[in-house]
């Protein structure tokens, strides 16, 4: 009977040494990602879907453009937003999509001055990031973007 005791105990510290090195990973590589700039995070695109798609030389080449241009973008939209929320702190709550031809996507943002008194949060956005990103054409035709954002 003293046995299920030492047994059950050895199992438990492996257990939990699993999961210590496998969150402990997700963190350092989270960590590398996020905190190493666009690049990193650029060769980690490229080479994920390089792994997924199994591209060629030239389709990786492309691949590269595309989330070079993609991050150029999403630079000089954050550039251009980020001082009107900073000074005269606009909420952009809509966006009304121009055109939307992958991978070309051109937007207006909407929005207004926040209002602090009925507002749920008060925590600015610090970056969007390429974690997670996904655009998917639904069963309708239509277009979701899930996007991540660091606050």
């Amino acid at each position: 009977m003293k046995n299920w005791k030492a047994i059950a105990g050895v199992l438990l510290v492996f257990v939990l040494g699993i999961a210590a090195g496998a969150f402990g990973t997700i963190g350092v590589v989270r960590h590398r990602l996020m905190h190493r700039g666009p690049r990193v995070m650029a060769d980690f695109i490229v080479r994920r879907l390089n792994w997924q798609l199994r591209l060629d030389s030239a389709q990786r080449a492309q691949l590269r453009l595309i989330v070079d241009e993609g991050w150029e973008q999403i630079k000089a939209v954050h550039h251009q937003v980020q001082p009107e929320v900073e000074t005269d702190h606009i909420l952009y709550d809509e966006f009304k999509f121009d055109e939307l031809s992958p991978p070309r996507l051109s937007a207006t943002l909407l929005g207004a001055e926040i209002d602090f008194e009925h507002s749920q949060s008060n925590r600015e956005i610090k970056a969007v990031t390429y974690h997670q990103l996904r655009v998917e054409q639904l069963p309708d035709s239509s277009w979701r973007a899930t996007v991540i954002f660091d606050v």
